[in-house]
Formats: structure tokens, sequence, C-alpha cells
């Protein structure tokens, strides 16, 4: 029987002028690469960091330098904790933020004059009602949990 490090060996190929290793086997419908072993399935590129030497504690991610999901060059990869991705995601232009995202009900002017009226002593009661949000949301935007670019 195969080791998993042989088994990972034979499922990717390296592509020359982006030095990534791209995964051919089995993949998750999300696009990144699966690799199983008897008892469970794993990234690819999880496992990649693994068999080179990267301890990975159970909450650590492996994360893409190269931004190609079937990359399992470890060079490329670096393990990092969720913010560490959401922080990546967030540099690099990948993550929709704002009055992008799809269920947004603002737009940062609603924001800036949300702001505006909490400087002039309006409740996020009120705000929440002349917005259409929850109170909760009002209250994020007033303490500066989201929307912080505005």
């Amino acid at each position: 029987m195969k080791t998993l490090e042989e088994r990972f060996n034979e499922k990717w190929i390296p592509v020359t002028e982006s030095g990534c290793w791209l995964w051919t086997g089995a993949t998750y419908n999300s696009g990144y690469g699966q690799i199983k072993t008897p008892y469970k399935s794993y990234r690819a590129h999880r496992v990649a960091l693994m068999l080179a030497g990267v301890e990975l504690k159970d909450d650590d991610l492996a994360l893409h330098k190269c931004d190609n999901k079937l990359c399992v060059n470890p060079d490329h990869l670096y393990a990092g904790t969720h913010q560490d991705n959401m922080d990546d995601a967030t540099s690099r232009g990948r993550r929709v933020c704002g009055e992008k995202h799809h269920s947004s009900k603002l737009t940062a002017d609603d924001v800036s004059a949300i702001r505006a009226q909490f400087e002039n002593g309006v409740s996020t009661v009120q705000v929440a009602k002349q917005y259409g949000i929850c109170q909760a949301t009002a209250y994020e935007i007033k303490s500066m949990k989201i929307w912080r670019n505005i």
C-alpha cells in the first residue's frame, strides 16, 4: 500500500511559468484539492505543508501566497489563522466589503450620515428605524466595529 506522501506526489504537476504545483486529484466543491486517508479527507494544500515539515495546529489553515486554489507547492503556502486569511483576502482585494457586499443595505454616504447623526445625539434605535437596519448594526457602526474605512 502506498504512503500518503507517495499518493500525494502522484497527484500534482509543476507549472513552469508560475512555479505552482497544480493538484490533479479530486477536489472539493470549493475548488481546493482533496486527498483522502482511510479515516479522513484533507485539503491537499494542507497536506503539502505537513509533508514539508510544517506543524499545523488543528485551527491553523494552509494559506496560499499565489491565490491559486489548486496549488500545492509548499513554497507558495504558509500556516495562518482564519483572521490571517481574512486580512490577506482584504489586502489583495479578494474580499467584498461595504456597499459592494451583496447583502449591504447601506452605502458609504449612508454611513457618513449615520455617524453625523450619532455626533448630534441621535440614538441607535432611531438610526436603525430610519435606515431599516437592526439596532445592533447601528451600534456597530457607531462603535467603529464595522464600516471602519468610512
